[in-house]
């Protein structure tokens, strides 16, 4: 419960009407992002005085998951500007703005599906992994788990209907155009296709304000 208390103290200063902000970190250089909420493992950093970090409530200690610019991983809560919080994100929206490569079907090269598709893919943070919400008819949820640093991985068990496994790579979740690739291999299917996907919302990322 320290992590709740602490975000309601910091949010008694309401400074910010925007995502949390990395304070000045004179001490640290940057603001360091761990694999987990008890690692020494780092896998980036936020730089001093930067706006838009999303924090999720699945904290542990002064530790909790936060999203920053396609970054994400456990930081310390402390190093954070006094100032208002936003909700924390319950979902990630992207529409799909263009898609690129190929699917052959038994030798025949097919149309990708979702070139056209208007229906936007959701991602759903938990503790250890994200849930990605594809739209009909394809098959979801499927669970996806870090990479370090900014990607996600995940098996679709079957594409249209065929059971052909389709690995999924998820890149820069959170940041306003992020990109998802699908790769198959099979003797049935053969697919690399890459999608590239726009944000609905989001906070604005830009340095904080002296």
């Amino acid at each position: 419960m320290k992590h709740l208390a602490l975000i309601a103290m910091l949010a008694l200063t309401p400074t910010l009407s925007h995502a949390a902000c990395s304070g000045d970190l004179t001490d640290l250089g940057s603001l360091n992002v761990f694999t987990t909420a008890t690692s020494d493992a780092v896998i980036g950093g936020i730089a001093a005085n930067q706006c838009g970090i999303e924090v999720t409530d699945f904290c542990e200690g002064d530790r909790c998951l936060a999203f920053y610019a396609g970054l994400s991983g456990y930081i310390d809560i402390r190093r954070l500007v006094s100032g208002t919080f936003d909700a924390p994100p319950e979902a990630f929206i992207y529409a799909v703005s263009d898609a690129q490569g190929t699917v052959n079907f038994m030798g025949r090269e097919q149309p990708f599906g979702m070139d056209n598709d208007t229906r936007p893919l959701r991602v759903v943070p938990a503790a250890d992994h994200v849930m990605l919400y594809l739209p009909e008819p394809l098959t979801s949820p499927i669970r996806m788990t870090s990479t370090g640093s900014s990607g996600w991985e995940g098996v679709m068990p079957d594409w249209a209907g065929l059971p052909v496994p389709v690995s999924l790579f998820l890149d820069q979740l959170s940041a306003p155009q992020a990109r998802m690739e699908l790769f198959a291999d099979t003797d049935m299917v053969q697919m690399n296709v890459m999608l590239f996907l726009d944000r609905d919302g989001g906070p604005e990322l830009k340095p904080r304000d002296p």
